[in-house]
This record gives C-alpha cells, structure tokens and sequence, in this order.
C-alpha cells in the first residue's frame, strides 16, 4: 500500500511539473522572433554569398513564416510543367510566368537550371522567386508591401580578362585541366567546339601532349565567374601532331580556322558523344555473348549510363525506335549517300523523331545498354551507299575557307596570338573594363 501512495505522489509531482513546462513554453513561443537580416542588394557575387550567409540563419522549421520549394528545370521541360512538378500550386505558378513576361526569355530556360520559391505559411501566397541560369543570370520576383509583384534581372559588376593557360596532358585532358587549377568545363569547350573535327579526345591524347589556350574568363570581384570563348588554342601531341585553331568573325559570324585561313569544321565531327572511350574496334572479334568470332561493324564507346549522344553530322531522323540487338536504335541519313547509327540507347532526347532534320552536334539520345549488350555503351556504326564502312577512317571534307578579303587581317591576330603561345607560364594578358552581367 505504501508503494501505492508512493506512486500516486511521483505522478502527481510529474503532471505539476509538465504543467509548468507546457505553461512557459507557451510563453516563450510567444516572445520569440525569427532572425531578420537586413537585405543589401550586392553588387558583386563575393557580396551576394556573404548575405547569402546571413539569410541561412534564419531558423528553419515550425517557426518560419515561409515555406520553400527548391526545383530545376529537366530535360525537355519548360518553367512552368518543372514547377508543377516540383509542387507549386498552379495559381502561384501562374503567378510566377505571368510576372517574369517581359523581363525573362522562356526560350532560354534549359536543363539544370535552378529556382527557388517562397510561399508565405498562412496565406499560400508568392512572397519571392528566384531563378538561377549561370552564375551571373539571375532572376527574381520580390512582392512589395502594397502587394504587388516585381520582377527584375540581378545586376553584377563583372570583369571580362583574356587569359593565357598552358599545361601537359597527365592522366586525362579532364583532369590536366584541374591540376593546373581550371576548371576541367574547359576540356569540354576545347574538346567539343574548337577540336571536335580533328581530334579524337578518346584514342588520340597521350601523356605530355601539351596544350595552349587563350581564353575569355569573367570576374566579379575576385569570384570567378566562367568562362566566355576561345580565342585561340594550340594542341600538340604525340598522334595529333600540331593542330592550331583562332576564332575569327567574318560577314557577322564566328567561327575557328586553322593558320592558313581553312575552316576546322567539318562535315563530319571525330565522335558522337562528349565523354567516354572505345571499349570494340571495328572489324572482326570475339562476341562476348555469342562466344564466337563475328564481324563488328562499328565502334563501340564504353561510357556511363545517361551519356549524352550526339549527331555527328546534319541529316535527317530515318528511324527512331526499337530494331533487334541494336535495342533502342537511331538512324540518320547525311548528304552524300552516308548514314550514321547510334545503338544500345538508354532513350532519345526529347523530341526526336523519324523524318526531323537534325543539325551536327544536336543531342539525339542516351547511352544505356538496351538491346544485345553486356554493359553501357554506344555502338556507332556508318555507312556509305549500304555498304558498311569504318568510321574512324572516314575522312571529312573541309568547310568553307576564309573569304580573301579577310585573310591580312586574320593572318595580323594569327601572329598575336602565337606570340603568346611562346610565353611558359598561365597568365592575364589583358583586362578589360567593367560592364554589368558581362554586357
């Protein structure tokens, strides 16, 4: 009986003191306020992260006023279906489009990029949008105390300097590029849109082949920004030998010519997809799932699944769908009796279809390993007239040459630039005035 009494009393004690607890939290949840960081508009990206780390204080969770909603945009998506998507209520997404008309390009939008929603808690109305393209396209939509909504570009003071870089080929031209403290983006650029139709980045680079590049980078601050275009570079290996190629505008368009004033792009680009290695030369081999010696009558790229493809040359879509051990197949028809085929496809990019045109480089699929296929890979095969040919020994007829009436000029940047390309070490070679988001 005794431990009764006893146990009644610790009770009665407990609810006393959870009384008391429940009664000074109320208090306290009455008195508290959310941190409020006053909001400077920056100026430079180096102000726009501190202040980004300031607003971050603000307590998450229960005590919030807002509630918010993260998304980018995928494949094939546009504004409006990605922040459906990502759940935003479709009178706030209405909101959103309606208010950015005029001061954003729907156009513009592509894959990856990021936008930020908040939502007032009580309400359920837009209180701020903010849509990210580049580190230095920025949009936003505040709403003002009267209610209303305004939509504005985020300006930046940003520097553009042309810059010299230099390094060796050690491991991959990926990482050669980050050893040298760029960012490895910048493989990718020289790779895919100055060298694309002369090198193969895949079979053809070796150690200690050694590059040069004279590049636009822009700045805000001391905030690196990214990178603008190539100038001119300079590749010089072991199989590639010597290749040089300078960025020249004529009648309003750009493009690269190598030192006699001939067009690098080709007809035909060196490979269909941006990353990856050939794992199956053309020719006869041991078919690792047949287990007998076949005839392979194209080149296989090993590369991750989701890898994007592309067309190496323009045409026009023959066939897209499934066929046999080619799994998910698409079949291009170029000028000149030539054919291209992309097999083992994860999917096709968005859109594509049998009968479109297709322009070179455009992203036609995925790699994936559909079909007759012991891993992710691409089997690229090409033909010419039916008859199956190999593609790393089809040679491409060159572009246009430079128009005579532009040659002494060009020839003149020619020999500036190579007079930086003698210099050992990376380094700033111009620097030009500050313009607002890099305009």
């Amino acid at each position: 009986m005794c431990r009764a009494i006893v146990l009644r009393s610790l009770a009665t004690s407990l609810w006393i003191l959870v009384s008391l607890l429940v009664m000074d939290l109320s208090g306290c949840k009455k008195s508290f306020e959310p941190i409020r960081p006053e909001y400077n508009r920056p100026t430079t990206l180096t102000e726009y992260d501190n202040i980004k780390k300031e607003i971050y204080k603000e307590p998450i969770g229960p005590e919030s006023d807002n509630i918010k909603i993260f998304g980018r945009i995928e494949d094939g998506e546009t504004l409006s279906q990605a922040l459906i998507r990502s759940g935003v209520e479709y009178r706030v997404a209405e909101k959103i489009i309606l208010s950015l008309g005029g001061v954003f390009d729907f156009k513009k939008c592509k894959s990856g990029d990021e936008f930020v929603v908040s939502i007032d808690k009580e309400t359920g109305e837009l209180k701020s949008f903010n849509y990210s393209s580049s580190p230095i396209d920025t949009y936003v939509i505040e709403r003002g105390e009267d209610g209303n909504y305004q939509a504005y570009k985020e300006e930046y003071e940003v520097e553009k300097r042309i810059e010299y870089v230099t390094g060796r080929v050690s491991g991959s031209l990926y990482e050669s590029m980050e050893k040298i403290g760029e960012d490895p983006g910048l493989s990718i650029v020289l790779a895919n849109e100055v060298f694309a139709w002369d090198i193969d980045f895949y079979t053809e680079v070796m150690p200690e082949d050694e590059f040069k590049i004279i590049v636009e980078k822009y700045y805000s601050g001391d905030y690196f920004i990214q990178y603008g275009r190539i100038l001119a570079a300079e590749y010089n290996g072991r199989i590639t030998g010597k290749k040089e190629a300078f960025y020249y505008i004529a009648d309003k368009k750009g493009g690269y010519y190598n030192s006699k004033g001939l067009a690098i792009r080709k007809i035909l680009l060196k490979s269909p997809l941006k990353y990856g290695k050939i794992s199956s030369g053309f020719g006869m081999r041991y078919h690792p799932i047949y287990k007998r010696v076949k005839m392979h009558h194209g080149v296989d790229y090993a590369a991750p699944i989701g890898t994007q493809v592309w067309a190496v040359a323009d045409g026009v879509v023959s066939f897209a769908g499934v066929m046999g051990g080619y799994g998910n197949l698409i079949i291009l028809k170029h000028r000149g009796g030539l054919e291209t085929r992309y097999g083992h496809l994860s999917r096709f990019a968005p859109g594509i279809r049998q009968g479109m045109s297709i322009e070179q480089g455009r992203l036609i699929g995925y790699v994936g390993s559909t079909g007759v296929s012991t891993g992710p890979h691409l089997h690229f095969e090409m033909r010419q007239n039916g008859k199956i040919i190999n593609p790393l020994k089809k040679v491409a007829p060159t572009a246009e040459p430079l128009d005579r009436r532009y040659i002494a000029d060009f020839m003149k940047k020619v020999e500036e630039y190579r007079r930086y390309f003698n210099l050992e070490k990376s380094q700033v070679l111009i620097t030009e005035d500050k313009s607002q988001n890099g305009n």
